[in-house]
């Protein structure tokens, strides 16, 4: 569709599943970007041809980093075309790897995502940081605001249950001083246990989209 951005992603085989879930997210930018992925082409493609066509169309870059993108052939001439074509390049680390030592990649530094420098396989909500990348890149291309971070949204869930675990060791010891027996008052700290569990659930227990290609 005419007035459409043109997204390019470019990864390593290696990253597939990675980018199938960050791919999932970005599906809210459908009606206004058009998105071309290796995993597009079918058998009988001319597989050079062609992402090459689609390396000069594409107004949009997303270098998907990690150390295979490094050692990938074709990853790196993706990235050289799209800098020498002066397209928008939005650089997303996955993984670690030494890439202040390259300087392709350290002189984006400023660029890449997420705004914290922290591979994206190390925060603890994939969900979460993938949405903020959908966010940036749509500041980025669209000029649209970023949703505000909520930056004490953890420190609340951890304050809250390190309350409700003080609350009940307090109320076993005064279970076990009112029975004078040291099952009830057990039950009673797991069931307190089973609180924190549930308050603390998604930061211990960050639940990953499944793959889904756009």
């Amino acid at each position: 569709m005419p007035g459409k951005k043109k997204i390019f992603f470019s990864y390593s085989e290696n990253a597939q599943r990675q980018f199938n879930n960050l791919c999932l997210h970005f599906s809210v930018l459908q009606d206004k970007a058009e998105f071309w992925y290796k995993a597009k082409l079918s058998g009988g493609d001319n597989k050079q041809e062609i992402i090459q066509q689609k390396v000069s169309e594409s107004d949009i870059f997303l270098h998907l980093l990690s150390v295979h993108y490094v050692n990938d052939a074709d990853c790196r001439k993706q990235f050289a075309s799209s800098v020498s074509g002066n397209k928008i390049l939005i650089p997303v680390l996955l993984s670690s790897f030494d890439w202040e030592s390259d300087e392709n990649f350290s002189r984006l530094k400023d660029e890449i995502l997420p705004e914290d420098k922290r591979p994206v396989d190390l925060h603890e909500n994939f969900n979460e940081v993938c949405t903020e990348i959908v966010q940036t890149v749509k500041h980025v291309v669209y000029g649209e605001k970023v949703a505000p971070k909520s930056k004490n949204s953890r420190a609340f869930y951890w304050i809250l249950a390190a309350i409700v675990l003080l609350i009940g060791s307090l109320t076993s010891v005064y279970v076990y001083r009112l029975f004078d027996d040291w099952m009830i008052p057990v039950i009673v700290f797991l069931m307190f246990v089973s609180i924190d569990l549930l308050i603390l659930r998604k930061l211990l227990f960050p639940t990953n989209i499944s793959s889904v290609k756009l």
